[in-house]
């Protein structure tokens, strides 16, 4: 029973490694800094913004990745996650949500404004 746990934990493990590592070429561990932003857009597709987003990234070059949590329950799930692990009240949440290398944002006023910040320091 203890082995079957086991291979059990290392298969569910290597199912959620495989895809991350796929999205990432080339990635080198030890050259972390020559590494570029990495922007996740969680959103939806019937959401105006999230789709005005995501044509600000794609018009500005800006690389990013999207997840409709709509359709994918564990990218909901893991917005869900970041959400309370930066203490941002389930309440509160917008579509889009933001995550860029860690930094957790929403639109939370003006919209304009919003896009500029996810194109700053760049």
């Amino acid at each position: 029973m203890k082995s079957f746990l086991t291979i059990l934990v290392f298969f569910l493990t290597l199912v959620d490694v495989i895809p991350t590592q796929a999205s990432i070429p080339n990635s080198n561990p030890l050259n972390e800094q020559q590494k570029p932003q990495k922007i996740i857009v969680y959103g939806s597709d019937s959401c105006h913004y999230c789709l005005d987003t995501k044509d600000y990234l794609k018009k500005h070059n800006v690389p990013f990745v999207y997840y409709d949590v709509d359709q994918n329950t564990p990218k909901l799930n893991e917005m869900i996650t970041k959400l309370l692990k930066n203490q941002i009240a389930l309440d509160n949440v917008s579509l889009p949500v933001i995550d860029s290398n860690g930094k957790i944002t929403m639109n939370n006023g003006d919209f304009d404004t919003f896009l500029k910040t996810l194109t700053e320091k760049r």
